[in-house]
């Protein structure tokens, strides 16, 4: 019965026929796994489980029988049968909200905005406490690398964290560069930023490319030292939308916005859109992960529009403050409540993220189904780039997979050794402390108002910026509503 109203429940919203099975009882073990990409059988019991992922994630590829490819490659690795679940990227957080809010609840989730979702999901009651096996297996050790607090309620751990230090810097087009005399560094103050983008011709080209989603304006946030949201300044709470600073970033931004040098229809922009802009030329520079270095490099080839992509890991505010949009922590792993088999799902999560041959599946999807070695070179297949195959080859520099980059015992082939290098360099030099932005968190439990209220505050704000940078509130009309909306929500509590 249950089986059969997931199914309903799923239908039109997962892709295909995959869809959740019923939870299997299993026995769990009482000694943790040593540290191998493959795990033994529980004694007792089956190792069954469902792990619910959003569809890019099972490979990078739509295709169905790919996905279940790639998935087969996970549960002989780890001895376990898997019912997959994967819902569209763009609508997984409203699909695995249907689904938890229906009792029916995967055994394993990756979650998105996790540092918010997972602490809420936990007080809901959906999720199982990791914090005794974050704290006694060490096959974790190196999450300790990552700041726990983010997928914490109160003093218990619910998320285990993927590894993932996706960071954004500005990246410019070369050509653009030559062509307008830009000057441009790996730092530049706030002051400069502006100057060079006025240099830029805007007949012909936009300065500067931005996404739609509001929270990336933390990197300019940085560079005057504040920041959306609730952080601790002088040993206690502040909001950072009240700060002088963060008037101060408002006005700089509208700035942007009102001189033409970023694209007035950066409301619209999805990542995808603003992409192919770059890569096409109609950008002469953007934000982005430090990790589409060669993404750039490959697309603007393919358009005829080649040039090299130069970083600028960082702006420089006038009081000397900086930082890149550091997002630490924007995917992590949970566990049911339900969950029979924890050691199972603890043994998936840990081949997946934990281990190089997991992490080289995870990163580059599955060899002979997504990509062939030919001649020492690594091949995408046509066809799984005709269903969304399109592998991140920065990420191959990751945290807790030590010397991945380094194992490949093949080039990538268009992508030049020295390009591929490249691209290692410039995630390493994005991730160091001189650049790395603050991730902003309060962790949830602490207060229950705010546990209350973030979710409307996180929205009212988006939309105040937006307002703000639009033109259609100035921002003395638009903060005269947000101290209304403070007082509402009772926010000195």
């Amino acid at each position: 019965m249950k089986k059969n109203r997931m199914k309903r429940l799923l239908s039109g919203v997962i892709a295909g026929t995959l869809c959740m099975a019923s939870l299997t009882g299993c026995g769990t073990k009482t000694e943790v796994q040593n540290n191998s990409s493959k795990t033994e059988a529980a004694s007792d019991g089956q190792r069954e489980l469902t792990l619910c992922m959003s569809q890019t994630r099972w490979g990078m590829s739509t295709n169905e029988t790919m996905m279940e490819a790639w998935k087969k490659v996970i549960e002989e690795a780890t001895n376990t049968k898997i019912t997959m679940i994967a819902p569209g990227h763009n609508d997984y957080k409203q699909n695995l909200n249907v689904m938890l809010s229906s009792g029916e609840i995967p055994d394993i989730m990756l979650v998105q905005n996790a540092p918010d979702n997972i602490p809420q999901y936990a007080n809901r009651g959906y999720l199982l406490p990791v914090t005794e096996y974050m704290e006694n297996d060490p096959r974790f050790e190196k999450a300790q690398m990552r700041n726990l607090d983010l997928f914490k309620s109160g003093n218990e751990l619910y998320g285990i964290s993927t590894g993932n230090m996706a960071v954004k810097i500005f990246y410019f087009r070369k050509d653009m560069v030559d062509k307008y005399g830009l000057n441009i560094k790996e730092t530049m103050t706030t002051d400069e930023f502006i100057t060079e983008l006025e240099k830029v011709d805007q007949n012909e080209v936009i300065p500067f490319g931005f996404p739609k989603h509001i929270v990336n304006f933390q990197i300019f946030y940085n560079a005057f030292g504040t920041f959306k949201g609730f952080g601790e300044k002088d040993g206690k709470y502040i909001d950072g939308m009240q700060t002088d600073e963060m008037k101060a970033a408002l006005t700089y931004l509208k700035t942007l916005y009102d001189k033409g040098l970023m694209d007035f229809e950066f409301i619209t922009n999805e990542n995808s859109s603003m992409r192919e802009k770059m890569s096409a030329g109609k950008y002469a520079s953007d934000i982005d992960y430090v990790t589409q270095y060669t993404f750039y490099d490959e697309s603007a080839k393919k358009v005829g529009a080649e040039t090299d992509f130069i970083p600028v890991y960082t702006l420089v505010g006038p009081n000397g403050d900086k930082g890149n949009l550091c997002e630490e922590g924007n995917e992590a792993f949970a566990i049911s409540k339900n969950c029979k088999n924890v050691d199972a799902a603890l043994d998936v999560i840990h081949w997946l993220r934990y281990t190089v041959e997991g992490n080289k599946h995870t990163i580059l999807g599955g060899e002979g189904i997504h990509y062939d070695i030919i001649d020492g070179e690594f091949v995408p297949k046509e066809e799984a780039k005709a269903t969304g195959y399109a592998p991140g080859y920065g990420g191959l520099k990751h945290p807790f997979a030590e010397g991945l980059y380094e194992s490949l015992d093949f080039t990538i082939r268009g992508v030049p050794k020295e390009l591929m290098d490249k691209q290692m360099d410039y995630v390493e030099k994005a991730m160091d402390p001189e650049y790395l932005g603050k991730v902003i968190h309060v962790p949830y439990g602490k207060s229950k108002k705010y546990d209350e209220n973030a979710a409307s505050y996180n929205a009212f704000t988006e939309e105040m910026v937006t307002k703000i940078i639009l033109g259609t509130q100035t921002i003395e009309e638009a903060y005269a509503e947000y101290n209304k909306f403070w007082k509402n929500i009772e926010g000195d509590k």
